[in-house]
């Protein structure tokens, strides 16, 4: 049957809802009875206008070829045991074990209020004590038994004081089976009837109600072997006279009777048969109470407490004083003085048997509240003096009463597996706690039918979850909404839907500032062209995504190649904030942390060291610089910006093709990101929702490096005017993937012309060649650069080795030579 909540109507204002963590409690608890092949059925108990839990009756197992197969469908077998008990007195016992065999007893009905309202630790100890109840009660026993008191002699009806003491002789059986069998199942359930017992104003319970609740203490005392528990219940005290009696008479009888595990109920001894006549004399005491109790309220309607004095009628007539007043104070203070009540009421506590008979009127006075000698005093008159007829009429009605208390007593120890009806002939009979015929199909036919629904949405469920999963704006996400607003009937679905949607806007909002910081990152306007906007930046974080393995080994190198020194040092304006103030770009750049960006009012200071490190990268942009291979050459320079960024360095970067092209020159500000994008709208187009990149034109070596070089000795002319005593190491980096066609395109004039650069501006020029589809021998590179200034790559992860190599090489090869310069001129060897 179903493992999912599963409610269609529509709940009430005081419904509570169900909340994740619950519900999947919930569901693993069905799981959980499901594999001991328990199966409980959630249902819309208000629906039916009931409100306990009923069993589930599982499908005939005998022959459903056979005519005489009865349909185990609930209330047939109901009838089964009502034949049962009514039928011939010579009815064998194995009548009773055919019970068995017209169905299985696999489950409960549960209502939704019940698991709405009450705690799941609460549900599963019921579950559980209710499992074990329909496996190892002697139910075959205990119906033979009833069987047998309807069948004898001097009996013509079953009297509720032998249902019940037969119950506990048999719950004794079950708890003694318990203890044998396991343990710890014995412990889950050896005190369950005490705590469903709440023993508060004991004196106020029927005698009927006293003996049940203090033997079935007793049974579980005794049982558990904690006699001195039992024999000193403080319970007893309270108790009334007569029922103290029993339990001072029979100590020894009732003792022997739960310690032995299992013994046949007709093989007890003359004491125990005593003690049960006995029993039955406290329960007819209830005919008393209830005789008292229709002077007081006059349920009977048969006016009986008019029979009394006019002092006594204003005392204890259903207009008392008394009643008058105590009505005037439960209205004004909210009070409400029901009788007779168990915890089992409690919205905390399940719903385990049908709702109470109503045997005390509200707001009045009650029989406790008389003192005895009062209670023999009224008796005493009423029955002296009251007219015959209407005196038989309160009987009657106190004996109706009586019956509706008992029947509480029954429905409350034996419930939900058993509940008790009165039939037309005032006897008390026994039912399984089961839906009638109609009653059940309608509900497995809904259950079937809402399986069909919950299957169905399930699925539109998940298409929608994985449509919105795709979506990458919240423009685009409400117009999903706007076109499919998809509404579930299953409230989990639409719980999932709901909070899904919820995180998918909270999750674009974060996207969306999160681009807008990289936005800025990369220099990129955000009031521009959304559509190119987003393009361009999509294409730098792919090309991100996808160096990112490369990105420590790029950053390490440079910091071996370029130190610089460190510290963090309070800020002079330290105390204009107080503490430290969140960074929110720390999110996106959580390295702040390590470089301690993050405490505004601490400052980072930055030793550059002995020497400013300056690099041009001087780039092919000729037309065999196709798609992929420029794409290449751009995520190798991204990975460089991202390495010298923190190495804090001036470059510039230019291209040379049939012109020189100038795309980002040197400024007063260290390199940073922002120099990406402007490289790749140089390098890249975008065509059709694609980014295309490549050059034009042919190879102009000479022009290239030329003008790169004329750029940087001119903001080196300017930075060391601003900066005079800071000393400069300068590079030139060459990227190309053929030989010169432009420009100085002899070999040996062409690395002439570098050498001389080379020497006249103190710069190193190296060159990186790109293996060429034109099938141009390596040894014009080493021609051109010389052998020592150049490196081929043949493919991306080859190239990222040999490109940082080259570069931290030069650095470190400058950084010695400047040092081994500035140590000859302190001592003197070069003038």
């Amino acid at each position: 049957m179903t493992t999912d909540i599963t409610n269609n109507s529509k709940d009430s204002e005081d419904d509570v809802g169900y909340v994740p963590e619950f519900q999947k409690d919930w569901n693993m608890l069905v799981r959980s009875f499901r594999e001991k092949n328990i199966e409980l059925i959630e249902f819309d108990a208000r629906a039916l206008g009931i409100n306990n839990w009923h069993l589930f009756i599982a499908e005939n197992l005998g022959n459903k070829k056979s005519k005489k197969s009865l349909p185990t469908f609930n209330r047939a077998l109901n009838n089964y045991v009502i034949k049962g008990l009514q039928g011939p007195r010579g009815m064998k016992q194995d009548y009773w074990s055919k019970l068995s065999h017209k169905g299985i007893i696999s489950g409960l009905y549960i209502p939704l209020n019940d698991i709405r309202n009450i705690k799941i630790e609460t549900l599963k100890s019921h579950l559980n004590y209710y499992q074990l109840k329909m496996g190892l009660f002697p139910y075959e026993s205990y119906f033979y038994s009833l069987k047998r008191c309807l069948s004898s002699a001097d009996l013509k009806k079953l009297e509720a004081s032998y249902a019940i003491w037969i119950y506990i002789y048999y719950y004794g059986q079950f708890l003694n089976k318990l203890k044998q069998s396991s343990i710890e199942l014995y412990a889950m359930c050896a005190d369950w009837f005490t705590e469903l017992i709440d023993d508060k104003n004991f004196y106020q319970r029927l005698p009927s109600e006293q003996v049940t609740i203090l033997m079935l203490q007793s049974c579980e005392s005794i049982i558990a072997n904690d006699n001195n528990e039992w024999t000193e219940n403080p319970l007893l005290e309270k108790a009334t006279e007569d029922v103290r009696l029993i339990f001072n008479s029979y100590r020894d009888t009732i003792v022997q009777m739960f310690q032995i595990a299992e013994s046949p109920l007709g093989q007890l001894d003359q004491s125990s048969a005593q003690m049960v006549e006995d029993m039955k004399k406290i329960f007819l005491l209830d005919e008393r109470l209830f005789l008292i109790q229709d002077i007081l309220d006059n349920r009977s309607s048969a006016d009986i407490y008019r029979a009394l004095p006019v002092k006594l009628i204003f005392k204890y007539g259903p207009m008392s004083l008394r009643n008058i007043s105590d009505v005037i104070v439960d209205v004004f203070q909210g009070r409400s003085r029901i009788a007779g009540d168990f915890k089992e009421n409690s919205y905390r506590v399940p719903h385990t048997r049908p709702d109470q008979e109503r045997v005390y009127e509200k707001d009045v006075q009650y029989w406790y509240d008389i003192i005895p000698e009062d209670q023999d005093r009224i008796l005493e008159l009423v029955r002296s003096r009251a007219p015959e007829s209407d005196l038989e009429r309160s009987l009657e009605k106190s004996k109706v009463r009586c019956q509706g208390q008992w029947l509480n007593l029954l429905n409350l120890i034996t419930s939900p597996i058993l509940t008790w009806i009165i039939d037309e002939e005032n006897n008390l009979l026994p039912l399984w706690n089961l839906f009638g015929d109609q009653t059940a199909k309608e509900i497995r036919d809904l259950h079937k039918q809402r399986k069909k629904t919950i299957e169905k949405e399930k699925i539109d469920l998940e298409k929608h979850l994985k449509a919105i999963a795709k979506i990458k704006t919240k423009e685009a996400l409400l117009k999903y909404q706007e076109l499919h607003n998809p509404i579930f009937s299953e409230n989990n679905f639409q719980k999932k839907w709901d909070y899904e949607l919820l995180r998918k806007e909270n999750l674009l909002d974060q996207r969306e500032k999160y681009l807008h910081s990289r936005m800025e990152e990369f220099g990129l306007s955000i009031d521009g062209d959304a559509f190119f906007t987003q393009a361009w930046l999509d294409e730098l974080l792919n090309i991100e995504e996808e160096i990112k393995p490369y990105i420590n080994f790029v950053k390490q190198a440079f910091q071996t190649a370029l130190p610089v020194r460190r510290t963090v040092i309070f800020s002079k304006d330290r105390h204009v904030i107080d503490g430290v103030e969140f960074d929110p770009d720390t999110i996106f750049d959580q390295e702040k942390w390590i470089r301690a960006d993050v405490m505004k009012s601490m400052q980072t200071k930055v030793d550059l060291g002995e020497a400013v490190q300056v690099n041009t990268f001087c780039l092919d942009y000729s037309g065999s610089m196709r798609h992929d291979r420029m794409r290449n050459l751009f995520k190798i320079l991204y990975l460089l910006v991202l390495g010298l960024e923190d190495r804090k360095t001036f470059d510039a970067f230019h291209f040379f093709s049939n012109r020189f092209i100038e795309v980002a020159d040197f400024t007063n500000e260290y390199t940073n990101r922002k120099v990406l994008l402007k490289i790749l709208k140089q390098i890249a187009v975008i065509n059709n929702n694609d980014i295309k990149y490549g050059g034009s034109g042919g190879t102009n070596i000479s022009d290239g490096v030329g003008k790169s070089y004329s750029k940087m000795q001119s903001f080196l002319k300017g930075y060391t005017k601003a900066n005079p005593r800071t000393n400069i190491v300068s590079s030139i980096f060459v990227i190309t993937d053929g030989e010169p066609s432009m420009g100085i395109i002899d070999i040996p004039e062409l690395n002439d012309y570098l050498n001389q650069l080379r020497k006249e501006g103190d710069v190193e020029i190296k060159g990186i060649f790109i293996d060429s589809e034109n099938e141009i021998q390596i040894e014009i590179m080493e021609e051109i650069f010389g052998a020592d200034n150049y490196v081929e790559t043949t493919d991306f992860k080859e190239g990222v080795n040999k490109f940082v190599r080259i570069m931290t090489q030069t650095y470190k090869k400058q950084r010695r030579d400047y040092k081994w310069k500035k140590k000859k001129q302190k001592i003197g060897l070069d003038k």
